[in-house]
């Protein structure tokens, strides 16, 4: 979507980062007189929110299933989120690469992991 709009000469004010929800509510004020671009741009949308809806499906998932897992990952999930940087999408990731956390031995050797 961002560069169709660059590509039409459309710019958000300077200093408005994309993907922020004042960058989007910018977004959704951009009209084109041409119907094909603004069919365009309603898809680019229709699409951003389409995913938008998907991940926080998705995430919802993630959160229900360390419900379900044993105490064990429970454990190590919420231990991983405390470091720095680390929530739970990150945390359940880290757990889901390494298969077990005893392959690392330091905190250093897991956020080298993680990083």
């Amino acid at each position: 979507m961002g560069k169709f709009l660059l590509r039409t000469g459309r710019r958000p004010a300077v200093g408005r980062k994309a993907w922020t929800e004042p960058y989007m509510a910018w977004v959704r004020q951009v009209r084109f007189e041409q119907p094909a671009q603004q069919a365009t741009l309603l898809d680019y949308l229709h699409e951003v929110d389409h995913m938008a809806v998907r991940v926080k499906r998705l995430e919802q998932a993630i959160t229900e299933a360390v419900k379900l897992a044993s105490p064990a990952v429970q454990e190590v999930v919420n231990g991983l989120q405390a470091l720095r940087g680390i929530a739970e999408i990150s945390a359940v990731t880290i757990v889901a690469g390494l298969g077990h956390i005893s392959l690392v031995d330091t905190a250093r050797q897991l956020m080298g992991y993680s990083g």
